[in-house]
């Protein structure tokens, strides 16, 4: 409004100077002729005439200038006129609008005879007085207008110190996460949930890479269940609260998640992709049945966490890991149920994606949106077009976001650090240091063939990288075979004692060894002959906690490779 304001003056200058320059011409030219001063004393008169034009022009903008910077700027307009206009709300049906116009007389404060309605170009004005006496009181009008620093609601979600929406806004909302890999986006997801959880919600997570088995604790999900498929179940003790389901048993299964209020991670891992989308719809499709066998105010709400979004719903059907058979399931269960048709039904929609075109175009009007790093030109556009600029897009952190709401428009803060344990961070620089503390020398790594003619076979046989004998010098060190590497283990030159094979029953073996192997070894040699029985017996010694058939099977083969164990006993034993 300010600025069509101004073109509107600066038109009415304009006019105004070409009308006065003719008027000073006709005042000056005629005297000019008067003096007898010919020609030159027209040019005269022309160039006196622009200069007082242009003098008057700009010398106008500069005190209008001064003025505006003046501390009497809101009460120049009664200085110079006598009166004020006020901008008042007209409530009577012989009233000429919503809101006029209205000249106040202040020495009575009453309105004058003259009231009009006003144009466009009368709301620019009332507008610059407002801003003006915004400007002499401090303008907290306009203060209040800018972003708060902090965002607490009734009943709160605890997503960062900062912001904490209601959690009636959320359920039954769909929400999206959007954002590169390491950008913070499943330990968002994670944060949502757990805050979510602590209602009581009835939820089922469909865990693509099995990222959230950490959230499996009755601190994070009072009434969690694991499931996934039979295999997982077959040689794996470690699982607490292991429900196996298959395609059969799953639209069963959804309908029990809704009677108990359950809150449920589906490894979606454990199955092949085919499997794994008959088995999201059909649980959809019994939750979605549970919901409909109910009048409206019985159902109940139920979140539906989808991992890696585009996997399952990609926007190019060329893309997809499944049949198109499944893939039509999977939009009629998620399109068809739980977004379209889901808020009436008690549905409310978590999803992730790592960019905006790999996504479903009907996973794209969400009410809720966490907008992560990106760098991929077409996602910064996307974000630009949500008004945010493309240097904040590029300079967010890891974990930092912007949220967009329906009661906050991208809201800048930082995600809290998930409680329960990520099970699928990036590996860093700590995993790597970890494993090289057990690694073992090159030259035992490789002392086995890898390749069926090759002439060098037999347990124990240590081969360079070519196959070929080689001395066991690793880095410089002396070490012996099965001895695992450490560094700077030992700076001298071994005698020719050390060099020597050694014994099954020497110490020094044992010595090298990590504790759990050299624990695995005590009990081998106590009996624990078979994987079974020594993952039991590691188990009941309870030093490393419960030991799983596959760990028990890795240590079993370190022995035997560093040849502190009869492999052929074994075979006999377990045969």
């Amino acid at each position: 409004m300010k600025k069509l304001l101004n073109e509107h003056f600066k038109v009415w200058k304009e006019t105004l100077a070409a009308l006065g320059f003719f008027a000073l011409m006709a005042i000056f030219v005629p005297r000019a002729k008067a003096a007898h001063m010919g020609t030159g004393g027209e040019f005269l008169a022309m160039m006196l005439s622009a200069g007082i034009i242009t003098a008057l022009y700009f010398g106008g903008g500069l005190v209008r200038k001064r003025l505006e910077e003046s501390p009497l700027k809101g009460e120049r307009l009664s200085y110079f006129t006598g009166r004020e206009l006020v901008n008042q709300a007209v409530g009577s049906e012989d009233d000429l609008g919503d809101t006029a116009l209205v000249a106040v007389d202040p020495a009575t404060v009453q309105p004058a005879k003259t009231t009009v309605a006003f144009n466009r170009y009368d709301e620019a004005a009332l507008d610059l007085v407002e801003e003006a006496e915004q400007e002499r009181r401090g303008a907290p009008e306009l203060e209040n207008n800018d972003l708060p620093d902090r965002i607490i609601e009734e009943n709160p979600v605890y997503l960062s110190d900062c912001f904490q929406p209601d959690v009636t806004s959320i359920i039954g909302a769909m929400v999206l996460l959007i954002g590169m890999r390491r950008s913070g986006k499943s330990n968002a997801t994670a944060v949502l949930i757990e805050e979510l959880a602590r209602w009581l919600l009835p939820m089922v997570i469909f865990d693509t890479m099995d990222e959230h088995r950490g959230l499996l604790d009755m601190r994070f999900l009072r009434r969690g269940v694991h499931a996934g498929s039979m295999d997982l179940l077959q040689g794996n003790n470690e699982l607490k609260h292991y429900v196996p389901i298959d395609i059969e048993g799953a639209y069963e299964f959804g309908q029990s998640v809704m009677e108990g209020s359950l809150q449920v991670v589906v490894n979606l891992a454990s199955f092949d992709d085919e499997t794994a989308g008959k088995v999201m719809s059909e649980i959809i499709d019994g939750i979605n049945d549970w919901e409909q066998a109910r009048s409206n105010k019985q159902r109940v709400p139920v979140i539906v966490v989808l991992e890696e979004a585009p996997k399952w719903l990609p926007q190019n059907l060329g893309d997809s890991n499944v049949s198109k058979a499944t893939q039509a399931l999977l939009h009629q269960a998620f399109f068809g149920m739980v977004v379209t048709r889901g808020g009436k039904n008690g549905f409310g929609l978590i999803a992730t994606a790592q960019r905006y075109s790999m996504l479903n175009k009907n996973l794209l009007q969400p009410l809720w949106q966490f907008l992560f790093y990106q760098k991929a030109e077409n996602d910064v556009d996307r974000y630009m077009k949500l008004g945010l600029p493309r240097g904040a897009t590029i300079s967010l952190q890891q974990g930092e976001c912007f949220i967009f709401g329906p009661t906050v428009l991208g809201f800048r803060t930082m995600i809290r650090e998930r409680y329960s344990e990520h099970m699928g961070h990036t590996p860093g620089i700590d995993a790597l240091i970890a494993h090289h503390a057990g690694m073992m020398p090159v030259p035992v790594v490789l002392n086995r063939s890898f390749a069926r003619e090759n002439e060098h076979t037999g347990i124990g046989t240590i081969y360079g990288y070519q196959g070929t004998r080689t001395e066991s010098l690793y880095n410089g060190l002396d070490e012996h075979i099965g001895i695992p590497y450490r560094q700077n283990y030992q700076r001298y030159p071994q005698t020719s004692a050390q060099r020597e094979e050694p014994t099954h029953s020497g110490t020094t073996h044992t010595r090298a060894l990590s504790p759990q192997l050299q624990l695995a070894l005590v009990l081998y040699n106590q009996g624990a002959h078979t994987i079974f029985g020594l993952a039991s017996a590691m188990t009941e010694d309870g030093r490393f906690g419960t030991i799983s058939s596959a760990a028990a099977y890795k240590l079993i083969n370190q022995l035997k490779t560093l040849q502190l164990i009869d492999a052929d006993r074994r075979v006999k034993e377990e045969s």
